[in-house]
């Protein structure tokens, strides 16, 4: 009989460090859960898009920078690794390649979030 795979092995998968989030988190696996789903659930994410299609890069610097930290903090290497590319863009104060780094970073945020 094939064992069905656990949310943490799901996740590790898609490239979060789950043993590095829980021991930030002190091994309370349900208040990781929780902030995850609030993660993906962040409305800088839809700020972020905004400001970028307003081309207002210090604002988007801004909510980039803040999402970038809390996907450290919860283990989401490759959504850090997307949005330390696009902090580094605005920090700059420019946005060629911004909208697509946005793009790619919300993708996989989705491609995460669906297993919640």
């Amino acid at each position: 009989m094939l064992r069905e795979k656990s949310l943490w092995e799901m996740l590790e998968e898609r490239d979060v460090n789950v043993k590095r989030a829980l021991l930030i988190m002190k091994g309370n696996e349900e208040a990781y859960k929780q902030f995850l789903a609030e993660f993906f659930e962040d409305p800088d994410f839809v700020k972020l898009g905004r400001a970028i299609g307003a081309r207002e890069t210090q604002k988007a610097f801004a909510y980039a920078h803040g999402l970038k930290g809390m996907s450290a903090n919860l283990g989401l290497d490759g959504i850090y690794g997307k949005l330390d590319l696009l902090v580094e863009i605005l920090r700059s104060a420019k946005l060629e390649g911004a909208q697509e780094i946005y793009d790619a970073v919300m993708e996989e945020c989705d491609r995460i979030a669906e297993l919640f």
